[in-house]
């Protein structure tokens, strides 16, 4: 934990692996984890470190972002508490979700930077927060075929870069074309199945022998030979 402390990247890198990333989920009496105190100090660069060491572990990126501590810190909290708002970004970036409330305080990173009056942290938390909630819209509209919620969602977006009205209103267009198409396609391949289907058992109905018949003695025979 010194290592990160120290703000040693190179050194926490080499002792992960010479350990095989065991410490990454160490957790010291304080409840600290490497991930919470390099956010607490605002390291971005230990973080990326830190992360990208889970995500080659295997480690659930969202689980491994967000676990709560003993002491009830996590990574995003402890960052929103000392201000550091590239770090809440870079976390927010990895998954790091803002509203989650700690099962130890009952308090959410934005409850953090809101009651100790972290501005800076405050206003990305919150841009975050609004672009999520406004990207979850903005799918159901989408899927719906809502155009014009679309176009007021981003009509006061960045222009500087696309016209994203324009260019979202294409998208849902042409998504419903697409669906239009592929409705007809699979009626056309019902259809064709059960027409399928219905040549098969014509066939097989006039390719099935004719009955044997039964003699007066009980021995079979066929119809043929009479």
């Amino acid at each position: 934990m010194w290592a990160v402390q120290a703000k040693e990247t190179k050194l926490v890198n080499y002792f992960l692996e010479q350990t095989e990333n065991r410490g990454l989920d160490f957790e010291t009496p304080f409840g600290d984890t490497p991930l919470t105190k390099a956010a607490s100090m605002g390291n971005v660069d230990m973080l990326a470190l830190l992360i990208g060491r889970a995500m080659a572990d295997g480690f659930f990126i969202s689980d491994f972002v967000n676990y709560e501590t003993k002491r009830g810190k996590t990574a995003l909290s402890e960052a929103a508490k000392n201000d550091h708002s590239d770090a809440c970004k870079f976390l927010v970036k990895h998954r790091a979700q803002i509203d989650y409330k700690t099962k130890f305080y009952r308090k959410t990173a934005l409850d953090w930077a809101t009651n100790l009056k972290c501005e800076k942290a405050l206003d990305s938390l919150k841009r975050a927060y609004k672009i999520e909630k406004d990207i979850q819209q903005m799918f159901i509209a989408i899927a719906q075929g809502n155009v014009a919620f679309v176009k007021e969602t981003v009509g006061e977006g960045e222009h500087y870069r696309l016209n994203h009205s324009r260019t979202l209103e294409i998208e849902i267009v042409k998504s419903k074309e697409e669906l239009v198409v592929y409705s007809a396609e699979v009626k056309v391949s019902e259809r064709s199945e059960q027409a399928f289907w219905k040549t098969s058992m014509r066939a097989t109905a006039e390719l099935t022998p004719y009955p044997t018949q039964l003699h007066s003695c009980g021995s079979l025979a066929s119809p043929l030979l009479h």
